[in-house]
């Protein structure tokens, strides 16, 4: 009965570390498809969409693919399939990423297909639709300052960078109108986003404040206190005389440690950007499409006093000297009992010195001071001229809204 029963267990254990991944039955496969976990097929613009395989066999039954969200029990390998896009990349864990800039691709069609790798004959394909709703943040801020090392103060944060926003409107076929925001910072390349309008839609930060302050670094601990000094051993009595033993000598005290030294401080937040907002000037609406933040920034924390010095151990006490004895009673060597003398007595050990006190912390930093936001109203061909000649759909007829 005992082995029919860990026959048992053995059994239930295999099973419960079996395959975790459902496995692909190529032979019985109908159809492929491909999908995202949204029924309308949609995915914001600006963040990675996860792909999936919906195998439908021949005997109606389903297999799909995993995705990151996913447990692997229940699901079928990513690897089964080749997958590929039209526009963009798709990786190994089939996730879809396009390109940066959407004016490559924000009206076409992104077609997306998995195909079985052990028979490529059998495939599917979608065309998936951006969402340009879904908000977003432009990070543009001016780097933090490093933190401080010992005793060193924390480095200033970086100003927020001289930035130029430009705005308008396309009109496209698949998303309807958009806005078009062009940013430039300092001397780079120009960078191109679209944003939907409309109160509906998500915020769409543009993050231009200074950087944050350096962390100051921690002061310096203290130095340990010297132990105290131990006590001379006492003399010993004559070893044939009957007398006691000398007293040890006293130990000294231990010295206290040293004050811990000063904290550095903070380093200063970094000043924020000064960013010019531009927009075609029929419009005035614009400007109110995309948040623009120019904070100076944090004032870097103050450094932590360093620790104070351990006390140094008190000496240890001498020990005292041992007694003489008187001449031996007998033959046998035994000391004469009548002999009173004792060893002296072990001198003071030294108490403890006391622990240095801690350092003091330093000074925050200063917060950056604010940047600038100013909007300028232009003329919609000429401030988008080379979109216009790239084909870009900017809206250079009609009033304001």
């Amino acid at each position: 009965m005992a082995r029919t029963i860990g026959g048992m267990v053995v059994a239930t254990a295999l099973v419960a570390c079996g395959p975790r991944y459902q496995k692909l039955e190529v032979d019985k496969i109908q159809s492929v498809a491909v999908t995202l976990d949204d029924p309308g097929q949609r995915f914001c613009a600006y963040a990675p969409a996860s792909l999936r395989a919906v195998v439908t066999y021949k005997d109606g039954g389903q297999a799909r693919s995993r995705t990151p969200a996913d447990d692997e029990r229940g699901h079928l390998r990513v690897s089964e399939f080749a997958w590929a896009t039209t526009h963009g990349t798709v990786s190994s864990l089939a996730v879809l990423a396009l390109p940066h800039d959407p004016l490559a691709w924000f009206d076409a069609a992104i077609t997306v297909s998995a195909r079985v790798v052990a028979r490529p004959a059998l495939g599917g394909e979608a065309i998936v639709h951006p969402r340009f709703d879904c908000g977003g943040t432009v990070e543009l801020r001016g780097a933090d300052g490093a933190r401080g090392g010992e005793a060193e103060d924390g480095g200033p944060g970086a100003p927020g960078p001289d930035v130029e926003v430009a705005l308008a409107y396309v009109e496209t076929e698949r998303s309807g109108r958009l806005v078009l925001l062009r940013v430039r910072r300092d001397d780079a390349p120009p960078e191109h986003f679209l944003v939907a309008p409309g109160p509906a839609a998500k915020p769409f930060v543009l993050d231009v404040r200074g950087g944050a302050g350096g962390q100051g670094g921690q002061g310096v601990a203290g130095l340990d206190g010297w132990p105290g000094v131990n006590g001379e051993v006492g003399a010993d009595a004559p070893a044939d005389r009957c007398a006691d033993g000398a007293p040890g000598q006293d130990a000294t005290d231990g010295e206290p440690g040293g004050p811990g030294g000063p904290g550095a401080d903070g380093g200063d937040g970094g000043r924020g950007g000064r960013v010019l907002v531009r927009h075609d000037r029929r419009f005035p609406e614009l400007p109110g499409m995309v948040q623009v933040i120019v904070d100076g920034g944090a004032a870097g924390e103050a450094g932590r006093g360093g620790a104070g010095g351990r006390g140094g151990d008190g000496g240890a006490g001498g020990a005292g000297g041992k007694a003489g004895t008187a001449a031996p009673a007998g033959a046998d060597g035994s000391p004469d009992p009548s002999c009173p003398a004792r060893n002296g007595i072990n001198g003071a050990s030294g108490a403890r010195g006391a622990d240095g006190p801690p350092g003091p912390d330093g000074v925050p930093g200063t917060p950056g001071a604010p940047g600038s936001i100013e909007q300028a109203a232009d003329d919609v061909a000429a401030l988008f001229a080379d979109e216009l000649t790239r084909g870009v759909p900017v809206v250079t007829e009609g009033g304001g809204s």
